[in-house]
């Protein structure tokens, strides 16, 4: 049996489908809509993405991490319940504060669009976040079909709205991006409601679970919010520093490079959560994670070939010559992507190694890393100079973040690193090629 198993191999088969199926989608719209709006319009998008996905990761104050790791199922319920109390606490929460300080927040983004939607935001928290709790029920109950068909069905209802609502320039993205995250809830949450499960909670198990994960919320929940935090820097930046239209042409480079990366690599990391803890406890994670880390290494080389290659030429003949930037952006983005791509599936490691406050700090080094990249390039003015360190910070950062956690798990941190070596080789050629050739 090869090192990834046959089992794995195929629930990775089936939600990997399922995320390139969703992300091909949004892709294949992605010309249509570039016409139906402008860069401007995908600026606004981009910031409300942004300021959602900040709130969301604290919405459940990450207590659904844990819930694939007890043996125990009744552990498991009352997780389950906690998370989604605590993600209507949250979206409550977020709903009074955007209604005393909603109007500062507009402010400070310099986009004063997004204060005709700003309502949608607590309800988008309160749908995501719920979305999230049980779809870690589901990887808990390896229900990886049902997840497969929720993220088809988002990007088939956002891509229509999008379509339906272009006349309402910025707000029809955001309408149809509201309207996408919202599907899938019940139809993860159906079976643990109709066959009333919750009813297997208990206050005293609830409160049981709230003290052993304690963990989660004091130390995961700020991990993840410097990951994210991170990864939604470069929008509400480029908002602070530029213009909307240069926040829509970064917004237009990660759509189509960095959202099917990202999915693809959160469906390869739900699987290997879903396996992690029972291989960690036989004490043989450490080679699955390599065998593993390699194959998804050379799954993204391609990908990231081609667009250092041919971004520019490829963003300005399918979106048109007003995209070309974007393309230039993707060139440098992919180094981002790469590294996420090969590193982010593994994160749940510090949860089911349990330590998560070193997970936290790794987390944080990741968000100054990126603060420093994009603020030296927008210091000096320089859209594309600000990509540049901001993608080449990602990558240090990255393999810091990677090297240690291998070493949490028992693993040696060159054997890991030892599976760039070829990869990057080729992409730094390639790089030498494409600038050797425009200065001659």
């Amino acid at each position: 049996m090869s090192v990834l198993g046959n089992k794995f191999a195929k629930n990775v088969g089936v939600l990997v489908g399922g995320a390139s199926a969703s992300q091909l989608l949004l892709i294949l719209a992605s010309p249509v809509l570039t016409r139906l709006y402008t860069p401007e319009d995908f600026g606004v998008l981009s910031v409300y993405m942004a300021i959602i996905s900040i709130f969301v990761v604290i919405a459940g104050l990450r207590y659904e991490l844990a819930i694939a790791l007890p043996e125990n199922e009744e552990q498991a319920i009352n997780l389950v319940v906690l998370a989604q109390i605590m993600v209507v606490v949250v979206s409550v929460a977020t709903a009074i504060s955007l209604a005393i300080y909603g109007q500062r927040l507009v402010g400070f983004l310099k986009v004063p669009e997004i204060h005709s939607y700003i309502w949608l935001i607590p309800i988008g928290i309160l749908f995501i976040g719920t979305y999230q709790v049980f779809n870690y029920w589901a990887i808990r109950k390896k229900e990886f079909r049902r997840i497969t068909k929720t993220r088809i069905m988002q990007s088939i209802i956002t891509v229509i709205v999008q379509f339906s609502a272009f006349k309402l320039s910025g707000f029809g993205l955001v309408i149809g991006q509201a309207c996408g995250q919202s599907v899938g809830v019940w139809s993860l949450s159906k079976e643990f409601i109709k066959n009333r499960v919750y009813l297997r909670a208990t206050k005293d198990g609830i409160l049981k679970c709230a003290s052993r994960y304690r963990d989660f919320p004091l130390f995961s929940t700020w991990g993840g919010l410097a990951n994210v935090a991170g990864a939604q820097l470069p929008p509400i930046l480029f908002a602070a520093y530029y213009t909307p239209g240069i926040v829509g042409l970064y917004a237009l480079a990660y759509r189509v490079m960095g959202a099917p990366m990202t999915f693809v690599g959160q469906a390869i990391g739900s699987v290997f959560l879903s396996d992690a803890p029972d291989r960690y406890r036989k004490n043989t994670l450490v080679p699955f994670l390599l065998g593993v880390h390699k194959r998804l290494v050379y799954l993204i080389l391609v990908p990231v070939l081609i667009l250092v290659g041919l971004g520019p030429d490829i963003f300005s003949l399918v979106f048109g010559e007003a995209w070309r930037v974007a393309g230039e952006a993707a060139r440098w983005l992919s180094l981002w992507m790469m590294m996420a791509f090969t590193t982010s599936p593994f994160s749940s490691i510090y949860e089911v190694a349990e330590c998560q406050r070193l997970g936290m700090f790794m987390q944080f080094q990741l968000l100054i890393a990126r603060c420093i990249g994009v603020v030296i390039g927008a210091t000096f003015g320089d859209f594309m100079f600000a990509i540049v360190c901001f993608s080449i910070s990602n990558v240090i950062s990255y393999a810091i973040y990677l090297c240690v956690l291998f070493r949490v798990i028992g693993g040696d941190p060159l054997k890991i690193a030892a599976n760039y070596i070829f990869p990057f080789l080729a992409i730094s050629l390639l790089f030498w090629v494409v600038y050797f050739e425009s200065f001659n």
